[in-house]
């Protein structure tokens, strides 16, 4: 049954100063080919969750503070951060879970957030023992979820740890069941969940021996379950950094909208993170940004909900050109003319050039 879902976290590509900050995602290995653009979509719909979850969400516009978890949470990154983040935005819950919505009125142009460099979480953060394993940033920076986590009351995080989303209420197809995984085991999704979850298998590992050495309290009871889900976090929170990724408070409650114009933006000058609005909004709307131009795929995988009628969506096409075809070369030419990367053991098939994917968003070449 399809019902609606939380909108996710965004972000696209930081150079030096001020530059869109990119989301978090693993390396895309496919390939595009040109189409034509299509037609004008109609206004973004609500984004589909694939599996039912209770929620106390309030609809889609009007929100619903939760003071218990995350009223003070604001006031409380201010006095840490030494600076007013945002005088336009506040925490509530939506149809979508955690959300920001308009405090007071907002005309296009205004910055309504921003958050200094030094109430951001990255890598640095950790021993250098831990620093030092041999995982990716993801990883590491659920390390420190974790630690975050055990320590309860007595982390200098626990504001920020209490406002994220608890393991029931993450929906990536990492945490499907098999069952769940049989009805997209025809499309590349499938096969990128399985191989992501044996990562964060190997991953685990690694990690709980150097935690053992030199944090046993954060080891101590830690299942791979607690590591999943805190990975799960932060590969849908995270942003790229100067510091490889980092998580952004509070910048991380904004939901996506695939058309909207506004981005996570990293001034590595002044250091912070800052979003413009893109047009106005009436005080109590809920305000979206965009996370990037990613297709349903992406947004299943690392967010664990569709858009219908995604301009970005992407359609997979399986081929197989055999490499005693005596056309092979001048195949693979025209490939390549078009666009084409030859993808090599991705999705399904396990023979090279056996895939190429359609984008159907108008910005391909």
């Amino acid at each position: 049954m399809l019902c609606p879902s939380r909108l996710a976290k965004l972000r696209p590509l930081p150079r030096p100063l001020l530059a869109a900050a990119r989301r978090h995602r693993g390396v895309d290995l496919r390939c595009a080919i040109s189409s034509s653009p299509p037609p004008p979509p109609p206004p973004p719909p609500p984004q589909v969750r694939l599996r039912t979850t209770s929620s106390s969400s309030t609809g889609l516009g009007m929100p619903s503070v939760d003071e218990e978890e995350c009223g003070d949470f604001l006031p409380w990154l201010e006095r840490k951060a030494g600076a007013e983040v945002s005088p336009f935005l506040s925490v509530g819950k939506s149809a979508y879970g955690r959300s920001l919505f308009a405090s007071k009125s907002i005309r296009a142009g205004d910055s309504i957030l921003k958050v200094p460099f030094n109430v951001e979480i990255s890598p640095d953060d950790l021993l250098p023992e831990i620093r030092s394993c041999k995982v990716g940033n993801v990883a590491k920076l659920a390390a420190i979820v974790l630690k975050e986590q055990k320590m309860g009351q007595d982390s200098e995080w626990a504001p920020y740890i209490r406002c994220l989303p608890q393991p029931e209420e993450m929906h990536s197809t990492v945490f499907w069941s098999d069952e769940e995984l049989e009805m997209i085991k025809e499309s590349s999704v499938y096969q990128r969940t399985i191989d992501r979850k044996v990562g964060m298998e190997r991953e685990f590992s690694v990690l709980r021996h150097a935690l053992d050495c030199h944090l046993p309290e954060v080891s101590k009871d830690m299942k791979f379950e607690d590591f999943m889900h805190a990975c799960a976090l932060v590969e849908s929170r995270a942003w790229e950094s100067s510091k490889g990724y980092s998580l952004v408070p509070f910048a991380d409650f904004l939901n996506h909208d695939g058309l909207a114009k506004a981005v996570l933006l990293r001034d590595e000058q002044k250091q912070f993170s800052e979003v413009i609005a893109d047009h106005n909004y009436a005080p109590g709307e809920q305000v979206l940004i965009s996370y990037g131009k990613l297709s349903n795929a992406v947004l299943l995988l690392d967010f664990g909900f569709t858009i219908p009628h995604n301009i970005y969506d992407e359609v997979q096409i399986q081929f197989n050109v055999p490499l005693q075809d005596p056309l092979y070369e001048m195949k693979l030419y025209l490939l390549q003319r078009h666009c084409l990367q030859i993808t090599h053991n991705f999705g399904i098939s396990k023979c090279p050039a056996d895939s190429f994917t359609i984008k159907l968003g108008s910005e391909i070449c």
